[in-house]
């Protein structure tokens, strides 16, 4: 829905290259030079590597072209203010965290989130009240991202879309998290906890982030891993055939492929084992569009080798034997890749992959697109040490937000 700006915020929206062989007997040829030009121009290489040496040794260069830490040694104890609002990429909550504003160009002031988007939901409440309705209640009821509505101008706020009726729990138990993994792991030192005691605190994170949500005493299981076989893929449109069908249109597969997935799908029976009920043929088929995660018998083993590995990751990004970009991105995409829970798996990989910045010296950081980063997360996967790229590019962009405080 595309609507123009309220009037009370008129003011913010304006509802966006010769020889001497044949010389003459009279002609004496030139006289040689007394140095060989191929000498010559050794010299001129030496004396040319020992002047950059020279530069290299008295001048500080950072000849890698990478991001440096903002703080060269330590660890940041503390996450960054209003941090827990951005519980999503892409978006960024309110106050209240019952509305979020988009992130478009640049992170907005909380200021403009909160009176932008108070005008938006107004100005679609009054114009459109049946449809405000409709939105908001489908939205509570499934808890989701929320309804929403674009805006034409976003009147150098850098916000483009409003999303409303969220449930505010969710910046609630966000707070907690953050809470939690500031004391637990920032202000104490983690890579001398044992690797039991990691996975409990990556348990008690997806607790504190997913309870209290629709659902999650049933479907959710806040604190628990999942018991089920699952297949990840993209946002569809539904979790039945049609969606997936949608993806591999989108994917650009062929009539034969889609009759291929669509005669497995009739076919198989759920998910548990999927792979072992999938033929080489439908398997490449599939292999387009979803992820195939360890099946559930085997989390609390990967998670338990998960634990060992991070405990060395920040081990070696608190004393600088490794940067910490590669140590966040490489603990984000295995926490993906195992994805333990049934839903909150992004959110609770991108905190401890923002615990391991901070720990290396890094400020955490809000993700621009979401879309760039659930491709980023899929590129990784075909090609690995893509999402470390990424993430370099996120921390260059997250510290040029002069309205929001991450350096």
């Amino acid at each position: 829905m595309v609507i123009s700006a309220p009037n009370k915020v008129e003011k913010l929206v304006k509802v966006r290259r010769t020889e001497h062989a044949h010389l003459p007997p009279q002609v004496k040829p030139p006289p040689q030079p007394w140095i060989a030009k191929s000498t010559l121009k050794k010299i001129v290489a030496a004396v040319a590597i020992c002047f950059f040496a020279i530069c290299a040794f008295f001048v500080p260069v950072d000849l890698s072209g990478r991001v440096s830490p903002s703080v060269p040694e330590g660890v940041i104890t503390q996450f960054p203010p209003n941090f827990e609002r951005m519980v999503h990429p892409e978006i960024m909550l309110n106050t209240i965290g019952n509305r979020a504003c988009s992130i478009d160009y640049m992170i907005p002031t909380q200021e403009d989130c909160d009176s932008f988007s108070e005008g938006v939901e107004e100005s679609v409440r009054e114009r459109y009240p049946a449809d405000y309705q409709r939105m908001t209640q489908d939205a509570s009821e499934k808890d989701s991202s929320g309804a929403f509505a674009r805006v034409a101008d976003d009147a150098n706020t850098g916000i483009y879309e409003v999303r409303f009726a969220i449930n505010p729990k969710k910046l609630e138990n966000q707070k907690k998290a953050l809470s939690f993994l500031q004391k637990k792991c920032l202000q104490n030192p983690i890579a001398d906890e044992e690797p039991e005691n990691i996975v409990k605190a990556i348990l008690h994170t997806h607790e504190l982030i997913m309870g209290g949500l629709a659902g999650s005493e049933t479907l959710l299981t806040p604190g628990r891993f999942r018991t089920k076989d699952i297949v990840v893929t993209a946002e569809r449109s539904s979790n039945g055939m049609e969606g997936f069908l949608e993806l591999l249109v989108k994917k650009g597969a062929m009539q034969k492929q889609l009759h291929i997935f669509q005669k497995s799908w009739e076919r198989i029976q759920g998910f548990n084992n999927i792979l072992s009920q999938l033929t080489k043929r439908e398997r490449e088929v599939w292999d387009l569009i979803v992820d195939f995660p360890p099946p559930s018998e085997r989390i609390e083993e990967e998670m338990l080798v998960f634990a060992k590995r991070l405990k060395e990751v920040a081990r070696l990004v608190i004393s600088r034997e490794m940067d910490a970009i590669e140590g966040a991105a490489e603990i984000h995409q295995k926490l993906v890749d195992i994805h333990p829970f049934v839903d909150g798996n992004g959110r609770v990989a991108r905190a401890w992959m923002n615990l391991v910045l901070q720990l290396g010296g890094y400020y955490a950081v809000a993700f621009q697109n979401d879309d760039a980063y659930s491709e980023a997360i899929s590129e990784n996967q075909r090609n690995p040490g893509q999402f470390v790229k990424f993430l370099e590019k996120t921390i260059r962009w997250n510290r040029k937000q002069t309205n929001f405080l991450m350096v």
